[in-house]
């Protein structure tokens, strides 16, 4: 299915506003988290962090593992921030789910520049931690050296490296996983295989976001093998963002809400 297939598709099928959806859980979620408009000044870091990067020249090495056939290739700090970063309409939805969970430990695959990072951590109650993960070495630096700036490493810890060596080499680290956000490699297997992997630490309570679900064919399949992978209860679909629940005692339902 085509993306314009597919979001017309999900422009006419998705729940507005909570109506029609029937599961108390996800009725909550959809209208007190989802459709929440208010602004909130924890948004107000991250986009003053994206704005400076939409401005920012610097030219950074970019290891394109995840969209393709391996490729190093040179990009502006501004041309990635356009093209990868979380937009501010997606990171405050962000921002608002990991504030629902109260998370103690967040796995964040795909780290970039670290906007996604910032709208996570801004929600995070003290001491919970952000382990993020990022395949560019020069790119990891970039979102270090920022987060130092500014006084998050106490929060946030990078893992540099391919994710598919770097997240065994973590797993002594992690015991388990509140909240999980994954925008990494946006093929089939490997999403499958990072979220089998995030699943494991998983409880009743822990909330995975998948981005992107609808970005390409592979993803999509990816998606229809989370809803029906075990354990899963309930998913959502948010055309872009894909919610993950284990709750327990519940039977398997799929939904689709429009944000």
């Amino acid at each position: 299915m085509s993306r314009i297939r597919s979001f017309a598709n999900h422009f006419i099928t998705a729940k507005r506003g909570g109506h029609g959806v029937h599961s108390p859980f996800v009725y909550e979620l959809a209208t007190k988290v989802i459709a929440d408009k208010r602004e909130h000044i924890a948004y107000k870091l991250p986009e003053i962090y994206f704005d400076e990067l939409r401005n920012t020249s610097q030219i950074l090495e970019h290891i394109e593992l995840g969209a393709g056939p391996s490729k190093k290739e040179k990009h502006s700090v501004s041309n990635i921030a356009n093209r990868s970063a979380v937009t501010p309409k997606w990171g405050r939805l962000l921002h608002r789910l990991v504030r629902y969970v109260h998370p103690s430990l967040v796995v964040e695959l795909g780290t970039s520049l670290g906007v996604g990072s910032l709208y996570i951590a801004s929600a995070l109650d003290k001491p919970a931690k952000l382990f993020t993960y990022e395949g560019s070495p020069q790119i990891a630096a970039f979102a270090e050296q920022n987060f130092e700036r500014l006084e998050l490493l106490d929060t946030i810890t990078v893992f540099n490296g391919n994710i598919d060596e770097r997240l065994p080499q973590t797993e002594a680290l992690i015991d388990k996983v509140d909240f999980a956000f994954m925008d990494a490699n946006h093929k089939f297997t490997p999403t499958l295989k990072y979220f089998s992997w995030i699943a494991e630490k998983s409880h009743a309570d822990t909330m995975i976001v998948l981005d992107d679900i609808h970005w390409s064919k592979q993803m999509e399949q990816a998606w229809l093998e989370v809803q029906h992978f075990p354990g899963v209860t309930i998913t959502v679909d948010l055309y872009r963002f894909g919610l993950v629940f284990f709750k327990e005692g519940q039977a398997k339902e799929h939904f689709k809400i429009w944000v």
